[in-house]
């Protein structure tokens, strides 16, 4: 069973590939696995409900426009995102055969974005995000939506909903060409992966 969002977990497929790599971010004062964990002592917050505007569609393009928490879909271009979020704070070799993984930490204590990139090709394989419990959650499905190619359905606004009040621990989905998971990290942030259905 998976319970946490930093996990390997063969029922779902999934091994986020920050978790493999160990890293250190620049606002951890020690090493961590996945893009950010916050200490286990650190105070349990609760998150608040979903606007009820979230129920309304979320503007949504290709790629992103520069307004608002940049989210990408896998098969993206490298040089896209580099573009648009330049250098990351890290380069690693990713977990997965071939791949290299990108982490940016974007917003220091509140929001960083991890890529795995196929070396052959350059495209995004898989996106990651994590969100800490104070980013306004409209603002996280917004970004969720752009990571999924502006396929974000009401199961998925749904499923990211009953993590976000913790009314379950984890969510995981499937749609068109594309796998994920929506978890908790600790108890205060919010871990966010989408991969393409054929990458596992």
């Amino acid at each position: 069973m998976c319970v946490t969002a930093i996990f390997s977990c063969a029922a779902l497929r999934c091994q986020p590939f920050l978790h493999s790599l160990g890293f250190i971010l620049l606002w951890v004062s020690f090493p961590v696995f996945g893009i950010i964990t916050p200490s286990i002592a650190a105070q349990f917050e609760m998150a608040s409900s979903i606007p009820e505007n979230a129920n309304e569609p979320f503007p949504c393009t290709p790629e992103p426009t520069g307004f608002g928490l940049p989210g990408f879909q896998p098969g993206t271009s490298r040089s896209s995102i580099e573009q648009m979020v330049g250098s990351p704070t890290d380069i690693q070799s990713g977990y997965w055969g071939n791949t290299t993984a990108y982490i940016y930490n974007l917003v220091p204590n509140e929001v960083s974005l991890g890529f795995l990139f196929d070396n052959a090709s350059d495209r995004l394989r898989q996106t990651e995000a994590s969100f800490a419990i104070s980013v306004d959650p409209d603002t996280i499905l917004s970004t969720l939506n752009s990571m999924l190619g502006c396929q974000l359905n009401t199961s998925v606004r749904k499923g990211f909903e009953q993590v976000w009040t913790r009314q379950r621990a984890a969510y995981s989905f499937s749609l068109p060409s594309l796998e994920g998971t929506i978890e908790w990290e600790g108890n205060t942030r919010v871990y966010i992966g989408i991969w393409q259905d054929d990458f596992h």
